[in-house]
């Protein structure tokens, strides 16, 4: 097949679905697909490159921050790909293009259908379904409600990450059906071990509203000070958290470490003892599933996306976020042995070789497309 992949991130910008699209495009390419991804260009990176056997087309946007986009400038991405998307689409000729939410990339999956009759899949990931965001973009969403219909109901087929963002999705789109295909990652081969002079709790993500840090720094301060948290990220509430870990005394129980690459996020999973997933919403974690995979347990919410996400004891523990009263009785009940932090690490690595296989993933997907593009022909 030739693929044809479009999401406005692709590493080293953009967060969790970026690193999904770079997964997908390296496991086609590997099973002998012709794949070519279009993406948004940062400042210092190369218009076009090869990368992990798939070609890579990065389109001038004006972007400003690798870590997150703002509604104007996904609209940019969605004017200036237009011309160039078109004019690779008609050289290229994908069998089908995949395209990474609803709104705006699908927009180009709509473009090539409407001209070229070429079919397209939409990826959904949480962010693209105004009900699940709980941020400024809800409202730009909701406006934009009726073209996000359109993408979907000519789109050949709606992929979720998660059960219950495919159950949203049907609430707000009755006439969608989407497919449930889980993020997946690797098993990568373990090179650390946890520090153990102290419990060390990592997060990693982008410091917005949604993913509830405020709730992180005010428990820590009620715990024992050989409990330490590092934050890997940035975002919009950076600022307001320094300030809250300094009137909270706990400049030297938190590190801010910015944005980093995926080799240091990396290496941190495999030093730290939990990772904190406390997030209002999540479509379906990719730094969670990432930590699993090195078998750095979770304490996370009850939030939607959450629920199902982490196995209360077997793949770490799961907190009701609506008081900070639960989190701090576990932070300061966390077990203190090593057996028991072994079988927690173990259980997490055994979890994505049963549940989250990157291999399952680009096969279901693969199916997905050879079924579309031959339901095609038959019209």
């Amino acid at each position: 097949m030739k693929i044809l992949i479009v999401n406005y991130e692709f590493p080293p910008l953009g967060g969790g679905a970026a690193a999904q699209t770079r997964l997908l495009a390296r496991e086609f390419a590997a099973r002998g697909h012709r794949t070519l991804v279009i993406t948004a260009h940062y400042r210092g990176m190369p218009l076009y490159q090869m990368c992990d056997g798939c070609g890579v087309l990065r389109i001038p946007c004006f972007r400003r921050r690798k870590e997150s986009s703002c509604p104007v400038q996904m609209a940019l991405f969605l004017i200036m790909a237009a011309l160039p998307y078109s004019l690779v689409v008609w050289r290229y000729r994908p069998d089908i293009v995949l395209s990474f939410f609803l709104l705006p990339t699908a927009l180009l999956g709509l473009l090539s259908k409407l001209i070229f009759r070429i079919p397209y899949i939409v990826s959904l990931r949480g962010g693209d379904v105004h009900s699940f965001l709980v941020d400024e973009l809800a409202g730009w969403f909701r406006h934009l409600k009726p073209l996000a219909r359109l993408t979907g109901r000519n789109a050949s087929q709606l992929v979720a990450v998660s059960h219950d963002l495919a159950a949203m999705t049907r609430e707000v789109f009755p006439e969608f059906s989407p497919l449930v295909v889980q993020n997946a990652v690797p098993l990568p081969r373990l090179t650390e071990a946890p520090t153990a002079e102290s419990t060390t709790l990592l997060f990693v993500g982008r410091l917005s509203f949604e993913k509830n840090l405020p709730l992180a720094l005010e428990a820590l301060a009620q715990t024992p000070p050989q409990r330490r948290l590092e934050i890997i990220g940035d975002g919009p509430l950076r600022s307001q958290l320094e300030e809250m870990t300094q009137r909270l005394n706990l400049s030297d129980r938190v590190r801010f470490h910015g944005w980093q690459s995926r080799e240091y996020v990396h290496a941190w999973m495999q030093r730290a003892d939990f990772l904190l997933l406390l997030s209002k919403v999540e479509g379906m974690s990719m730094a969670g599933l990432e930590a699993y995979s090195y078998g750095l347990p979770i304490i996370g919410s009850l939030s939607p996306g959450m629920r199902d996400f982490v196995i209360p004891g077997k793949t770490g523990y799961q907190v009701n976020t609506d008081t900070v009263d639960e989190l701090v009785a576990l932070l300061n009940e966390l077990p203190d042995c090593p057996e028991e932090t072994a079988r927690l690490r173990e259980s997490c690595r055994l979890h994505i070789r049963e549940h989250h296989s990157i291999d399952v993933a680009a096969e279901r997907y693969l199916a997905l497309m050879a079924e579309v593009i031959e339901g095609e022909k038959d019209r």
